[in-house]
């Protein structure tokens, strides 16, 4: 009987060993379901945080777009507003002259006729 006894005491440490081993099996298995769960969450929010940042640069690149097109747009209206410049200068350096000539040919209309009128005044006598 005390064999039998023996036995059935190391039958039940080895079962009560196999059942702390397998409980810490549960705990473990329970951390390792918890840690993944966690890095799963994590991953989602790395993944949403992908995105916005991806939306943010996408926003930005159009932005970025705009400012360039805005700048050569600016560019061209500055050329365009120095051709006028131009333009106007030569207009003005034009009118100049023809008010010059306008001038003169006054001043030699004048004398004309003042001639003309010398002349009549010589035929008259």
């Amino acid at each position: 009987l005390r064999g039998k006894d023996e036995r059935i005491e190391q039958r039940e440490a080895s079962l009560r060993a196999e059942r702390v081993a397998m409980e810490q099996l549960r705990e473990e298995l329970e951390r390792l379901d918890e840690q993944n769960r966690t890095t799963e969450e994590t991953e989602e929010k790395l993944e949403a945080a992908k995105r916005q940042i991806e939306d943010m640069d996408e926003k930005l690149r159009g932005k970025d777009e705009r400012i360039e097109q805005r700048e050569a747009s600016l560019r061209a209206e500055r050329v365009a507003m120095e051709q006028l410049r131009e333009e106007l200068e030569r207009l003005d350096e034009q009118n100049r002259t023809t008010e010059e000539t306008e001038e003169k040919l006054e001043a030699a209309k004048r004398q004309i006729e003042d001639m003309d009128e010398k002349l009549r005044g010589k035929d008259e006598r």
